[in-house]
C-alpha cells in the first residue's frame, strides 16, 4: 500500500512537471496551437491555418535545446529530491548534461548550428533522456526519512 501510494505521488509530480514546462515557452512567449496562432491575443499578422509552418530559426533552435535540456536537469533534481536517484546516479546524470552543454557550446561556436550539429545535439538529449528514464524505474522506491 505504501509503495502504491508513494507511485501515486511520483506520477502525480512528474505529471505536474511535465504539465508546467510543457505549457511554457523558453523565449517567455505564449504557445500557439498547432492550427494557428492563439486567438486570444492580438496578432497583427497569422500565421498558416494547416500545411507548411516556417522553420524555426537558428536561436529558436537553441531555445528548444535548452529548454529540453533544462527539463531533463529538472527531472534530475526531482529524483535526487524524492531519493529515487543515488548521489552516484544523479552526479553522472548531470556529467551528462554538462557533456551535451560543451557539444552545444562548441556547435555554436562559429555561430549557428548545422542540420547534422543539430541532430547530434538531439540525439544526445533523446540518449540522455533515456538515462533518466532508466535510472527512475530501475529498483523500487525507497525514500529517505
Amino acid at each position: 500500500m505504501f509503495n502504491t501510494m508513494i507511485k501515486t505521488l511520483t506520477i502525480a509530480g512528474l505529471t505536474t512537471l511535465a504539465l508546467a514546462f510543457g505549457a511554457a515557452r523558453a523565449d517567455g512567449r505564449p504557445c500557439h496551437p498547432p492550427g494557428g496562432p492563439n486567438p486570444y491575443l492580438p496578432q497583427s499578422t497569422p500565421g498558416p491555418a494547416w500545411g507548411w509552418q516556417p522553420s524555426p530559426g537558428p536561436d529558436r533552435w537553441n531555445d528548444r535545446i535548452d529548454a529540453r535540456q533544462e527539463r531533463q536537469i529538472q527531472l534530475i533534481r526531482l529524483g535526487v529530491h524524492t531519493g529515487q536517484f543515488t548521489p552516484r546516479e544523479a552526479h553522472r546524470l548531470m556529467e551528462e548534461q554538462r557533456a551535451i552543454e560543451r557539444m552545444q557550446r562548441q556547435f555554436l561556436a562559429d555561430g549557428h548550428l548545422s542540420l547534422e550539429e543539430r541532430k547530434r545535439l538531439e540525439m544526445a538529449l533523446l540518449e540522455a533522456r533515456f538515462n533518466i528514464r532508466a535510472q527512475l524505474y530501475d529498483r523500487p522506491h525507497h525514500p529517505r526519512w
